[in-house]
């Protein structure tokens, strides 16, 4: 087992755990100490916190990054969308979706 110091900061050995608890926000092992499940690891993972939601404040749709309501405002809330398949009748908001649609719906390649 590498020592502490060698190992990702979001991962502690399980080894090193007081026997039956774990620190705030770990989750608890799936077995109990000593005993691996075939194609599990020694450590447990921290569970990250609740993150703070942002909600658009004209539809009521939730994000988990600012950036992503952002762009939902600038280029999705309430308009039309801008770009048009030129050969089909699909159309979308976002030029990144035409570009996916193409290469999904028509075998295009840039």
């Amino acid at each position: 087992m590498p020592p502490p110091a060698m190992l990702h900061p979001g991962m502690m050995p399980q080894g090193m755990l007081p026997q039956g608890m774990l620190p705030q926000g770990m989750l608890a092992p799936s077995a109990p100490m000593g005993v691996r499940p075939a194609g599990e690891g020694w450590f447990v993972r921290r569970v990250s916190p609740v993150k703070e939601v942002f909600v658009c404040s004209d539809c009521g749709n939730e994000y988990l990054h600012y950036a992503s309501v952002h762009k939902h405002r600038r280029f999705e809330c309430g308009k039309e969308p801008q770009f048009q398949c030129s050969l089909c009748p699909h159309r979308t908001k976002l030029k990144s979706n035409l570009t996916k649609h193409l290469r999904n719906s028509h075998n295009w390649t840039p």
